[in-house]
């Protein structure tokens, strides 16, 4: 198993000492800080390690992780809607005025997540491998690919 202390918490790279930006990704965890995201090593399921954040947008938030029980890296994607939702300490609570609304969301999230884990065969599509609901909110894993996005992809040729 990875050390956990010594692992990258941005590419899950396990460094060859303590410092603290990584020589493979140059990623540096004391100076992250993104806007309601889980804090860096959060421990879900008593599995998965919470990294950086990978992207954000209306419904939630991606991060890397690692699983510590599979030895790998993975993505979670987190059920957060902006402006519906608020982060207190790992806590996702509805704003008083949404609560039905933000409840519909994560059955139709984790609804969503299910009916693309029937799917986990087809090639083009990340597989998921778990989904739970923990923290108020509803998360699903899926394996980790280096990749870039086809708007960089683009942007570049």
């Amino acid at each position: 198993m990875a050390d956990i202390d010594k692992l990258c918490f941005g590419c899950m790279r396990e460094k060859p000492d303590f410092s603290s930006e990584c020589p493979y990704c140059k990623y540096d965890a004391e100076k992250d800080s993104v806007e309601n995201a889980l804090p860096i090593k959060t421990l879900l399921q008593k599995r998965y390690y919470v990294g950086r954040t990978l992207n954000e947008n209306g419904e939630g938030i991606t991060y890397i992780a690692y699983d510590a029980l599979k030895e790998t890296p993975v993505r979670i994607r987190e059920y957060f809607p902006m402006g519906m939702s608020q982060r207190i300490n790992t806590l996702v609570k509805a704003f008083s005025e949404y609560g039905f609304t933000f409840d519909r969301g994560k059955q139709e999230f984790s609804a969503l997540a299910r009916s693309l884990s029937h799917m986990n065969g087809f090639s083009g599509l990340l597989k998921i491998l778990d989904i739970f609901e923990e923290n108020g909110t509803a998360y699903y894993v899926t394996e980790y690919v280096e990749a870039i996005t086809l708007r960089d992809f683009l942007l570049r040729n």
